[in-house]
């Protein structure tokens, strides 16, 4: 009864971590990834209220950051 627990506690804090280690994994190649990820001319962040004029072309990501990207967004949603 008590190792049931035991493994029922270590299977319950395995699974609460899970959420964060993927997160960590997904954060840190995203830091090196241009923003926007596709290519767009003089893009500027969406939330702010910058003129995007004379702000040099977003060449984008390659297809292979991308599609890691979105192997890692997959794991966390």
């Amino acid at each position: 009864m008590i190792l049931d627990r035991v493994c029922f506690d270590l299977f319950l804090k395995k699974l609460q971590d899970e959420p964060h280690r993927s997160y960590a994994e997904y954060r840190t190649p995203c830091r090196t990834l241009p923003w926007p990820t596709e290519p767009r001319p003089g893009a500027a962040p969406p939330h702010t209220d910058e003129v995007t004029a004379g702000r040099e072309n977003n060449p984008g990501c390659t297809p292979e950051q991308a599609a890691d990207e979105a192997r890692l967004w997959a794991r966390i949603r």
